[in-house]
């Protein structure tokens, strides 16, 4: 298929959060359109940032802390008095094999078993 799914990625390119990172501007990666139920993929496309030139600083400040800061959440980042939510993962988590092996919220270790791991 080689319409556009919309205008909005017209002229679009693969290296775009790269050169944003690049020229200082806070970049924030999201699930395009109505694909919250594909939040998944935000972490595949985090990836494909970084195979394009993204640091993988940027790329992960992109989805978290950068995220939190442009919206106003006391959140995206590990601190003192922040909510201690984290995701700890196998290897590098925008590597499509990585998966979660810790997960902690509201300070609290929550079980990752899934009907798969069954």
């Amino acid at each position: 298929d080689s319409l556009p799914s919309s205008f909005d990625s017209l002229h679009a390119s693969l290296d775009n959060a790269a050169a944003l990172e690049k020229a200082g501007v806070k970049v924030i990666l999201t699930v395009g359109g109505d694909a919250s139920h594909n939040i998944y993929q935000l972490r595949f496309d985090a990836g494909n940032a970084v195979s394009y030139g993204m640091s993988q600083k940027g790329a992960l400040e992109a989805v978290t802390s950068n995220v939190a800061s442009v919206f106003n959440i006391n959140a995206g980042s590990i601190e003192v008095g922040k909510a201690a939510d984290v995701v700890m993962w196998s290897n590098d988590p925008f590597e499509l094999s990585s998966h979660v092996s810790k997960m902690i919220i509201n300070g609290e270790e929550v079980s990752t078993q899934s009907r798969q791991d069954k």
